[in-house]
Formats: structure tokens, C-alpha cells, sequence
């Protein structure tokens, strides 16, 4: 970890593509809080034409690299902000298992969990819905065995800090967030 007087707090936003943890990791970046992003790692621009490839590029890094490539990637990053003078940062999504104990053997005791769950039918919805996704129905259950299976993503939610349900509106979320802010005095 980086050494100065005060530890940084880091909260990373797990869940499944379609939950809303990007929504909620920009909610906070709008309030002030830097945020880095493990997509950021994979495409240049979020508006890459191969972002509906984003999975099988994910794979391929990991595969030609291994499996906690890119949160070496975020934490260079992460270190940058700490040595900038930032206190508070916000992670959007360790994606893996493994990235998930390098990020927490990094930074330890200073990594804060937040899983954004919502159900899978309403997620399905979004992800069908999603200008920005050129994904089906049939794919999506495709979709789901791989981050679980291949891409680990349900250690970190299954021993996430804490759990928001994000199965109502924007709205909804935001206070919810609003909430756990107060809460965890990250202010």
C-alpha cells in the first residue's frame, strides 16, 4: 500500500453486467469521488464498436496475461490517486475472484464491497433494452454462466460488504447510495 498519514477508503461495486454497478460507481464519480474502471483497460473508448466483445476480449487478456492482469492496471492507477492526495475512490467492479484478493491484498483494510443486485428477469430487461448492447434474449443466460463460471464474478458478490437492491428506478438507487455514504461517514 501506499504510505502516507491517512489510508484510503476504496469502495468497488460488484455484480452482474446489468445490475447497476457502472450506474452507481458514475453517481459517485458526479459527486466528487474519483473512479476507475476495469473497462477502461479493455477499450480506450467506452463507445468502442467492439464493446459487445467486451467478455471474450476480458478472456483473452486474461488468458494471454493472467487472471489479475488488469487489477495490476487499477492499481497503478489507484496508487496515482492515493499519491495525488485522494482519500476516497471508487472502484467500478473487480470483476474476478482473483482480482478481487489482489485488489484486498493491496490495499488491505481499505476496500469496501458494495454488490448491486437486481433480479434477473428486470436485468435481462435492461441488457436486452440497452441502445448501447446488441444482445438477446438468448445470449444473456450465455452471458451469465460465463461471469460466473469463467470470469468468477460471484466470490466478490457473494462476500460483498454490503448489498444494495437496485430493482426499482435510478432514483431509487441514487438514495440508496446516498444512504450507505452516510453511513460509512465517506464524506
Amino acid at each position: 500500500m501506499v504510505n502516507n498519514t491517512k489510508p484510503a477508503e476504496i469502495l468497488a461495486f460488484v455484480g452482474l453486467t446489468g445490475s447497476g454497478k457502472t450506474a452507481s460507481a458514475d453517481y459517485l464519480s458526479e459527486k466528487g469521488y474519483p473512479k476507475v474502471n476495469f473497462d477502461r483497460f479493455i477499450f480506450e473508448n467506452e463507445d468502442d464498436p467492439r464493446a459487445n466483445e467486451k467478455l471474450t476480449i476480458y478472456r483473452d487478456l486474461i488468458l494471454k496475461n493472467g487472471k489479475d492482469f488488469l487489477a495490476i492496471k487499477i492499481i497503478d492507477q489507484i496508487k496515482d490517486l492515493i499519491n495525488a492526495g485522494q482519500r476516497k475512490i471508487i472502484i467500478d467492479g473487480p470483476l474476478s475472484w482473483t482480482e478481487y484478493k489482489t485488489l484486498k491484498h493491496e490495499f488491505p483494510g481499505c476496500i469496501t464491497t458494495i454488490a448491486i443486485m437486481t433480479s434477473r428477469r428486470l436485468r435481462h430487461n435492461r441488457l436486452v433494452n440497452d441502445s448501447k448492447r446488441e444482445i438477446n434474449q438468448d445470449n444473456i443466460d450465455k452471458q451469465d454462466w460465463f461471469e460466473i463460471e469463467e470470469l468468477e464474478k460471484a466470490g466478490p458478490i457473494a462476500i460483498a460488504n454490503f448489498y444494495i437492491n437496485n430493482n426499482e428506478n435510478l432514483e431509487s438507487l441514487y438514495k440508496k447510495l446516498d444512504k450507505l455514504l452516510v453511513d460509512l461517514n465517506f464524506n
